[in-house]
């Protein structure tokens, strides 16, 4: 099931800022925090390129240079990106 977001970028920026303030609520210091913005997961092809896009500039602005991963996990997101229907391996 996909989430319905306002700006997918601003959206995830506040869902893992949030994140971040609980983990260093709790003695967890920010350069020990890797962050995932969920490439593949409850989003479209058009979110996903979204936060690709803007990954490195707006996103990573919003969160403050925190550690972000990128690991897209959908082979079907990779599929399309590459124009292979069946994206299995």
């Amino acid at each position: 099931k996909l989430t319905n977001y306002n700006n997918v970028v601003e959206d995830v920026a506040s869902e893992l800022w949030d994140r971040v303030h609980d983990a260093e609520n709790h003695g967890i210091y920010k350069w020990n925090i890797m962050l995932d913005a969920g490439i593949g997961f409850a989003k479209g092809y058009e979110e996903n390129v979204s936060l690709l896009k803007h990954g490195n500039g707006k996103l990573r602005d919003l969160l403050q240079d925190a550690s972000m991963l990128w690991g897209p996990s959908r082979k079907r997101f990779i599929g399309t990106i590459v124009e292979e229907e069946d994206a299995k391996e």
